[in-house]
């Protein structure tokens, strides 16, 4: 089969190189040019997720991570979220991984063409069957679409197909990056070195400054959903440096503001010759953003599904859309329930949650890992204990975990087989949840 990957995200090259593995002819078209690829600083990935690739990335190019400490707006408390709870989680430079993917692929076969920019599917019917760059038109049995939350590609699709178009704005988390120098002359707080500022100056968003090992420098992040404009960056930026008098204004690297989705995958993911990946299909973990692993990982049950079946057809590519729904799209949609909630939630809210112990270290853990929040009955008994003085923000709680067991459920009970009645109404019913 030849394929085509618009994209060299890390989900796309992850199906690449197990198509190619497969037999396949794939190329992957990525709009940057070689040297402009990949962001110049370093995320969150699991080390297991190398050993499950086989692959190895050079020391100096991962590190250990710190204990966060996360706050609401008005707390005084800090809440710490322990590395020892979860220590397969390292920080890795997206440079040299990306390197270390794209050699991995084009020794198996895949062929890149950098600065290549795909201007649209080609659509017949319902089926795509290639794609269109400058230099005309591409035939190909499958389009993985790898390009990114805001996927054009995506949106040009037939809506009758049912694979979602845009996401919403609050879906949406636009987030300024960068690493700047400390000042040698000022204190730094050696207890919280990993600070993250939940809904920071009313916004619905985070804010983090990490005093970063290897570099001696501090990792800034800004972000919220809707617009973010350089008069927000401005004032967040004071507020930052306001509570970490070390952080000084000389960017290092980084300085740039990227679109991240923040919510449930994408509720149908393939259709006649094509498949979603990465961000395109918003898997990355609703609380903080993070979806490398998830990403690659459904890269490779793409290139899987599709060297099982041999099958350009929904029905045939349906099996990859289970196998990530089950594995991890239901966690991450009970995740969003939680999410959205917080983003809107009341400062005073926010507050008591972390200062009463309703919301303890363990479940922030919990929801920044990817997982969603699971109570013993002795916990239900001590939270309600914890909130007997705030009766309808524990209703509300109790309320919220519910709702969250019921969007996994609905991910976890996805029709196996592919009937386009059956999937168009388990469509209906997931997205419900969310609306």
């Amino acid at each position: 089969m030849k394929i085509i990957v618009i994209g060299a995200g890390e989900g796309g090259i992850a199906a690449a190189h197990g198509l190619a593995t497969g037999g396949h002819g794939v190329t992957v078209y990525e709009k940057n040019k070689r040297e402009d690829l990949g962001y110049d600083w370093h995320d969150d990935v699991s080390q297991s997720l190398f050993t499950d690739l086989g692959i190895a990335v050079p020391d100096d190019c991962f590190f250990v991570k710190k204990d966060w400490s996360f706050i609401a707006p008005s707390a005084d408390k800090w809440i710490k979220i322990s590395q020892s709870q979860n220590a397969d989680e390292y920080s890795v430079e997206r440079r040299p991984l990306k390197d270390i993917l794209i050699k991995r692929a084009e020794e198996a076969g895949v062929e890149f063409v950098f600065g290549q920019k795909i201007e649209r599917l080609i659509i017949e019917n319902t089926a795509v069957k290639g794609a269109v760059t400058q230099d005309g038109e591409i035939r190909a049995d499958i389009v993985i679409d790898s390009s990114g939350a805001l996927s054009p590609f995506r949106a040009s699709l037939p809506r009758d197909i049912g694979i979602p178009s845009m996401p919403a704005s609050y879906e949406i988390f636009h987030a300024y990056r960068g690493f700047f120098e400390k000042n040698p002359d000022e204190e730094t707080d050696t207890v919280n070195t990993n600070k993250a500022y939940l809904k920071f100056l009313g916004r619905s968003g985070i804010a983090w400054c990490i005093q970063d090992s290897p570099t001696g420098q501090f990792n800034v992040l800004i972000g919220q959903t809707g617009a973010l404009t350089q008069n927000d960056l401005k004032s967040a930026f004071a507020f930052l440096k306001q509570d970490n008098p070390a952080l000084t204004d000389k960017l290092i690297r980084g300085g740039i503001t990227v679109s991240i989705p923040v919510r449930y995958p994408a509720s149908k993911m393939v259709a006649d010759g094509y498949a979603l990946v990465g961000d395109a299909a918003f898997m990355t973990i609703p609380m903080l953003g993070s979806g490398i692993a998830s990403s690659i990982r459904a890269g490779k049950l793409l290139a899987e599904t599709i060297n099982k079946n041999l099958s350009a057809a929904a029905a045939g590519l349906w099996d990859y859309q289970v196998g990530f729904m089950t594995a991890t799209g239901a966690k991450h949609a009970a995740i969003d329930i939680l999410k959205r909630w917080l983003l809107d939630a009341k400062d005073e809210d926010l507050k008591y949650l972390m200062e009463s112990g309703l919301i303890a270290e363990k479940d922030f853990n919990a929801a920044a890992s990817g997982e969603m929040l699971v109570f013993k009955p002795y916990e239900l008994i001590q939270k309600a204990l914890s909130g007997r003085d705030n009766l309808p923000l524990l209703l509300k709680l109790k309320s919220l975990i519910s709702k969250s067991k019921s969007a996994y459920k609905c991910g976890m009970n996805i029709p196996v087989l592919y009937d386009a009645q059956a999937v168009s109404a388990w469509q209906k019913k997931f997205d419900g949840i969310f609306d």
